[in-house]
């Protein structure tokens, strides 16, 4: 039999409108067109998982690259400069954060973090400046030790804060939070050329305070001794010692933004009465009250190394966040990380 004869037949019966062959070509018709809509349907499937994978990844490249400026901000809250930080990479979750550092100073940085999750990335800017110092943020503030022994009465308002223990064997009251054995803790850094040029005085060598009132900020290169009843309205900056020894009726008042005392070593107040300090008071050495009664101090007291309160009577110690340092000093503990300015970068 000739196929080709009878297929031909067969198609022109089929194509003359017979019965049987409209219902073939019907149902080849439906499986050809459910065959492309299957096809069809599959790539959108495809597609639209693609697309769902792809925003969820998106979305999670967004929060790692958020991630990585909490990290990077938690890392600079303990770095007293910030100028020498360089860019890294750091895996985190479901993929890696990349930082840089777009502009930087001591203490302020913008940052540009990419976060890339599954080849997708997603990348924000984010400016930062450093906190407050740690060491004006409470009543005292000693990287040493501190120690209160022997002291009759007094309360000191405000919290304390010690890089080694912490001691009250004395009548003084703590009204605040007390954190010894702090690991950070570390005093600001004086700028010396900054108290100089700004100084209303400069004395070369030590100087004797004696009785009278002064006025304005005085510079002194050495070490310097305090009388009795003396007034000063301002500031000592003094490059050696500062000791004040069985005398009386003592005051100090600074102008804001200025510390009343900053001494480059120790700090000796002994057998004094009526002492009047109204400002920070800022020894990078030592500082100690022995003996004294009828002390008053409005600001705060900060150390760089050990802080002694012995035999006192009278202490009135006093934090006053208004009257800490605002300027002339550099580095040291910060208080946090402050969030400035934020976008996303595309």
């Amino acid at each position: 039999m000739n196929t080709t004869v009878f297929n031909r037949g067969l198609l022109r019966r089929l194509l003359r409108g017979g019965r049987g062959g409209f219902a073939i070509l019907t149902v080849v018709f439906v499986i050809v067109s459910f065959a492309v809509l299957g096809v069809a349907a599959v790539s959108m499937i495809a597609g639209s998982s693609r697309m769902v994978i792809d925003n969820y990844q998106s979305a999670q490249a967004f929060y790692v690259a958020e991630a990585g400026v909490a990290y990077v901000a938690e890392q600079l809250a303990a770095d007293g400069d910030w100028s020498d930080n360089t860019g890294f990479t750091k895996n985190f979750g479901p993929g890696s954060f990349t930082v840089s550092f777009l502009n930087q100073g001591t203490d302020a940085a913008t940052l540009e973090v990419a976060g890339a999750v599954g080849g997708i990335t997603r990348r924000v800017q984010q400016q930062l400046s450093a906190g407050g110092f740690a060491a004006f943020s409470d009543a005292i503030y000693s990287v040493g030790s501190i120690s209160v022994s022997g002291s009759a009465s007094g309360t000191v308002t405000g919290s304390i804060t010690a890089g080694g223990s912490i001691s009250n064997d004395g009548g003084v009251l703590f009204d605040g939070d007390v954190d010894d054995n702090h690991e950070t803790a570390a005093i600001p850094i004086p700028d010396w050329d900054y108290w100089q040029n700004i100084a209303d005085h400069v004395i070369a060598g030590s100087y004797n305070f004696s009785s009278g009132t002064y006025d304005g900020i005085y510079y002194i290169t050495e070490s310097v001794t305090i009388n009795r009843d003396v007034t000063i309205n301002g500031t000592l900056v003094v490059r050696g010692s500062i000791s004040c020894a069985g005398n009386g009726n003592v005051s100090i008042i600074a102008a804001p933004g200025n510390p009343a005392i900053l001494t480059e070593e120790s700090l000796n107040f002994s057998g004094t009465s009526d002492l009047t300090i109204q400002g920070w008071v800022f020894a990078v050495g030592s500082a100690s009250f022995t003996g004294n009664s009828d002390i008053t101090i409005d600001g705060g007291v900060t150390a760089g190394g050990s802080l002694s309160m012995s035999g006192n009577t009278d202490v009135g110690l006093t934090f006053n966040e208004s009257l800490a340092p605002g300027a002339g000093f550099s580095g040291g503990e910060r208080g946090g990380v402050t969030l400035g300015v934020w976008r996303e970068a595309y």
